[in-house]
């Protein structure tokens, strides 16, 4: 996501909803950078946001992200939330803490026409889209524990 300031999109992002241009290629075909593609983002409604979610957050990095939540554990009393650009082999490396997650996509603006993503049967999808990548988050912490 191109935008200079994570604390300026929060500002923005409580007052209504916000518009994002998408950048790069961490969410595949589905929302190519190079189309145009936009989220429409807001802040987080709920404390603990559903898989399949497209949320954005800002990475180790300092960049700002927007990927999909796959899924959330508690490990030591903390809650760890798994996500991965859908256009990404694997889950992303870093686990991300609730205090990154900025807002969640509740649009896509594609070519003038927007797609409402907290729709039931988007929801649904976003939500097997998660589900389909919880194999490869297995595969992944198995191979980690076995490097050890």
């Amino acid at each position: 996501m191109n935008t200079p300031d994570p604390n300026r999109l929060e500002k923005l992002c409580s007052a209504g909803p916000v518009v994002l241009e998408a950048g790069g290629s961490s969410m595949g075909k589905r929302y190519p950078a190079e189309a145009g593609v936009r989220f429409r983002v807001r802040q987080l409604e709920r404390r603990r946001p559903l898989p399949g979610t497209i949320l954005v957050f800002q990475d180790a990095a300092g960049r700002i992200v927007a990927h999909r939540l796959i899924a959330s554990a508690t490990r030591f009393g903390a809650f760890r939330h798994y996500t991965k650009g859908d256009g990404n082999k694997r889950v992303d490396p870093s686990i991300v803490p609730e205090r990154q997650f900025i807002a969640e996509a509740v649009a896509v603006v594609r070519g003038g026409t927007e797609t409402d993503l907290t729709t039931l049967p988007r929801r649904f999808g976003g939500l097997v889209l998660a589900t389909v990548a919880l194999p490869r988050l297995a595969w992944q912490a198995w191979r980690r524990s076995s490097d050890v």
